[in-house]
């Protein structure tokens, strides 16, 4: 009897979910990001403390850090602790997976057609597939919008929020999302629905809960306001254009998008509906000022993607052989899964953010240390005891101090900056005008390989 429930369509989900979850934990990527995050974690649970003052670098020591991401970096460093980077990038792609399942839920008809509309979706995802805390708030979107249509469940947003406020300060988007529901509820009713706005209000008061209190708001309305820190030094941040390939699928994405809105403008709208349209929206007019926020829209748009074609039938041929055949190839399906996981496991178990001589290499120069933006994240975590000059959290630094930094990496420059703060030692990507600029003016090379160099001025 219970290969009866192993149906085609079962079936197909099955291997569907089994194969996002192997080219998620294949694809995702360890970035400098992750490196000092795993280090706040380690250092949140040895201390007991969520450090919201920078203890890293030695250019601004005890500047204001707003680590609104502190619950992410337990649970990374916690994975890490457990398993090394293989048990890390496990659990990212389990954020990844469970992302995608809650909009295929979302959606109805086919299942077929609905994991065909979620493969469209990945395609304008995989880009940002990284061990950052970015996958919680995607989640956690997703699971906001599942809900939507759930009022028995909606006792759940507060928690929701609560461990989103804690997780990533993008709980500003789940704001954004029961914002809209307010809205489009009293459009609809043509009246206040107080069932919303206590949802909404014991959710906002739920975020207050984390070690910044309203201090997390505050972070993020200043974020919004003055994207060009972002933009300085990362790429992420600058609008989709079509002179970036990785703005591509957002523009696909977005065409298919205002077909389907299109072609469903006659359909019976729910409030939930109505809802998603219009975060959507919003998240389509972020999307065009952000690459970072394509990610958004693309979580918001996939659901309107999704025809509501009826349920076909099922079918008259006999459901225990479908049952027994569908149960021999989940079998092997899971089988191939595991071997890639063991591979991928092996492959990956010794990974380190640096190598042992490119340690020594930085341990044996003394003198104060210039890094670029992208060394920052790993020093932090292979050599604690080395003070930094710079790294991806940004926030501890002024504004004018990361455009210098940029301009000096991209043009070699270095002059000015290097006397400034009486820079000695260097560590940086082998592929930059600056480590051209140093070489060229006699700075002594103790470590090279295809992507980082560490050189001592002479």
């Amino acid at each position: 009897m219970a290969l009866r429930w192993l149906t085609v369509d079962r079936l197909i989900m099955l291997i569907a979910w089994i194969l996002l979850f192997t080219l998620a934990y294949q694809q995702t990527s360890i970035q400098s990001d992750t490196w000092w995050q795993i280090r706040a974690g380690q250092q949140i649970l040895q201390s007991g403390q969520v450090p919201t003052q920078d203890s890293y670098s030695w250019t601004f020591p005890n500047a204001y850090w707003p680590n609104h991401e502190w619950l992410a970096e337990v649970i990374f460093y916690g994975s890490y602790a457990l398993g090394g980077t293989p048990l890390l990038l496990l659990a990212c792609a389990a954020l990844i997976t469970l992302t995608w399942v809650c909009l295929f839920l979302i959606g109805d008809g086919q299942a077929l057609i609905r994991l065909i509309v979620i493969a469209i979706g990945i395609s304008g995802h995989i880009l940002i597939w990284s061990a950052r805390p970015h996958l919680f708030s995607l989640l956690f979107l997703a699971v906001t919008l599942l809900l939507l249509n759930r009022p028995r469940r909606h006792w759940l947003y507060p928690l929701l929020f609560l461990v989103w406020a804690n997780t990533h300060a993008n709980v500003a988007v789940g704001g954004v999302v029961l914002g809209a529901a307010c809205i489009t509820a009293v459009i609809i009713e043509r009246r206040i629905n107080w069932r919303w706005l206590i949802v909404s209000a014991a959710s906002a008061g739920a975020t207050l809960i984390n070690p910044l209190g309203f201090g997390l708001w505050e972070y993020v309305l200043y974020a919004f306001r003055d994207p060009a820190r972002g933009q300085i030094l990362k790429s992420e941040w600058l609008p989709p254009s079509l002179d970036f390939p990785q703005s591509y699928p957002f523009f696909g994405i977005a065409l298919l998008w205002i077909a389907a809105i299109w072609l469903k403008r006659r359909q019976p709208k729910t409030h939930a509906d109505w809802t998603i349209l219009l975060v959507s929206i919003i998240f389509f007019i972020l999307g065009l000022q952000s690459i970072r926020h394509t990610a958004l829209f693309i979580v918001a748009a996939i659901p309107i993607m999704m025809p509501h074609w009826p349920v076909k039938q099922p079918a008259t041929h006999p459901r225990v052989l479908i049952g027994a055949g569908s149960l021999i190839v989940l079998i092997g399906v899971i089988a191939w899964s595991g071997i890639q996981l063991i591979t991928f496991w092996n492959d990956h178990r010794n990974d380190q953010a640096m190598s042992p001589s490119m340690i020594q290499a930085v341990q044996s120069c003394n003198g104060n240390l210039f890094n670029t933006y992208e060394a920052g994240g790993m020093l932090i975590w292979m050599l604690p005891e080395r003070k930094i000059f710079i790294d991806n959290r940004q926030d501890p630094y002024p504004i004018e101090f990361l455009a210098q930094v940029a301009n000096t990496q991209m043009n070699g420059d270095y002059r000015a900056l290097f006397a400034s703060y009486r820079i000695s030692c260097a560590v940086m990507e082998a592929d930059l005008p600056l480590f051209n600029a140093l070489q060229r003016d006699g700075w002594q090379e103790l470590y090279r390989d295809s992507q980082w160099a560490v050189l001592r001025q002479q």
